[in-house]
């Protein structure tokens, strides 16, 4: 599919950016499911799934990559920067390589996000404080599955704009 850009569309990726912003803060609010283990459900994925659902590849990578990139500046947490954008990225470039495909259904999708995210994250700590951050691996891994159908499920439900 070629990459159309017109009012619509535009209009379209622009709110959806809006909503994961607002989606991601409101998340950073709430305290962490499970005490103790730094994961959130990933709300702003909804709308990262969204796009990915019926706007295709090209928008769910602007909104996911201008969500980390504007969160971290908005709310000033650079330090974060990192660890959002190494997550987004993998997750991206997973969900994006398997959308479409028969075999992979959106919560299958979702799921895999929400993993590779996590992985991403991972990642990024082994740069910034050790090997140390690998023992949040085996919840990281385990909490990605509940958290990538709660999502799926929301974005499978909302309406097309």
């Amino acid at each position: 599919m070629a990459y159309r850009l017109d009012a619509k569309r535009i209009t379209r990726i622009s709110l959806l950016l809006a909503v994961a912003l607002v989606l991601q803060y409101v998340e950073s609010l709430l305290p962490y499911p499970v005490p103790a283990i730094p994961i959130h459900i990933g709300l702003a994925n909804v709308a990262v799934l969204y796009a990915l659902k019926n706007e295709g590849r090209s928008a769910a990578c602007i909104i996911g990559v201008l969500r980390a990139l504007l969160f971290a500046l908005i709310l000033g947490r650079i330090s974060g920067l990192l660890y959002s954008l190494a997550g987004t990225s993998l997750s991206l470039l997973g969900m994006c390589l398997v959308f479409d495909r028969k075999q992979v259904s959106l919560f299958g999708t979702s799921v895999l996000g929400a993993f590779l995210f996590n992985i991403g994250q991972l990642i990024a700590g082994f740069f910034i404080v050790g090997s140390s951050i690998f023992a949040l691996a085996p919840w990281f891994g385990l909490l990605s599955v509940p958290c990538g159908l709660l999502t799926a499920l929301a974005a499978r439900y909302i309406p097309k704009l």
